[in-house]
């Protein structure tokens, strides 16, 4: 039986995407490590960062960012947070291995549902700045993060 290179490598990228799990919800490591991280500005905005590898798909490494954010936030007392800047890249390869995300938010925290003002939002489009609920937050990606805390 005749199998085209081609043909092998998709079997075998499967194969390998199949063997593979989603990020894991937790701190990094170190700074090339999959996870999230955190850091405090001395202006009180938090920069939250995740990197998680192709396996939970485009989107997981927002979601683990955001539900970080929204877990410093609740931390502190706030009801809401404020997206005011966020930068992130997916890659999508062959495989699990290849594929991934990099996503770094800019959070305040705040108890207000108002939109953040235009001196607040550091984002070069103003539409990406956005107020988010922290409870509804948590409670919306708990289950996709709950399994592994």
């Amino acid at each position: 039986m005749k199998i085209s290179i081609a043909a092998f490598a998709m079997v075998t990228s499967l194969t390998i995407v199949g063997c593979v799990s989603p990020t894991a919800y937790g701190p990094a490591s170190s700074g090339a490590a999959y996870g999230y991280s955190e850091s405090e500005r001395d202006d009180g905005i938090w920069i939250v960062r995740a990197r998680t590898n192709g396996a939970g798909g485009l989107g997981h490494g927002r979601d683990m960012a955001v539900y970080r954010a929204a877990e410093l936030m609740s931390g502190q007392g706030f009801s809401h947070m404020q997206i005011v800047y966020q930068n992130g890249v997916g890659t999508i390869g062959a495989s699990a291995y290849q594929s991934g995300e990099r996503m770094a938010l800019y959070v305040k925290g705040t108890n207000s549902p108002a939109a953040p003002s235009s001196d607040d939002c550091v984002d070069p489009s103003p539409d990406q700045c956005f107020t988010l609920n922290v409870a509804e937050t948590l409670d919306r990606l708990r289950p996709r993060f709950a399994r592994d805390q």
